[in-house]
């Protein structure tokens, strides 16, 4: 039987998945974004077959009440995630969210690293218009985050 995930669809499904197993409510609070660097250089670097191929990968980022869970996005319907990142909230500092170069760019400091995250949450490169991920995204907007934009 053939696992491999071929669609955002498969994706989501098995995100939903990994969530339920993980025991964490689903209530349009987890995206699809792509990991990326610092702003000035995803623009510069965004299109070169090196960074597509090799440093750029996409994750979930999933708000509950406390807690932000990272995980990669799976590749297989079997996959079990093991290198799942839960970072409490008081944890992160200077969450923001920027609309940078058509794409939002979020980024926040934990444990003395820096992160970025992108999403295109209005479908400026959608040919079929907005999905699950751009629409929790925003509903994710519209309640702070779970309050760490005003942290």
């Amino acid at each position: 039987m053939n696992n491999k995930i071929n669609t955002l669809e498969q994706e989501e499904d098995t995100v939903k998945n990994i969530l339920k197993e993980l025991d964490i409510t689903i209530n349009n609070n987890y995206f699809r974004a792509e990991k990326g660097v610092r702003p000035a250089l995803h623009k510069l670097f965004s299109y070169s077959m090196i960074y597509l191929g090799y440093i750029m990968k996409f994750y979930y980022l999933t708000f509950t009440n406390d807690q932000l869970i990272l995980f990669e996005a799976p590749d297989s319907r079997d996959t079990v995630k093991e290198n799942i990142t839960r970072i409490k909230y008081e944890d992160i500092e200077k969450f923001t969210v920027e609309k940078k170069f058509i794409k939002y760019c979020i980024q926040f400091k934990y444990d003395s690293k820096q992160y970025y995250f992108y999403i295109d949450a209005d479908g400026a490169y959608s040919f079929t218009g907005l999905n699950t991920s751009d629409t929790n995204f925003h509903s994710l907007k519209e309640r702070y985050f779970m309050g760490l934009l005003n942290k």
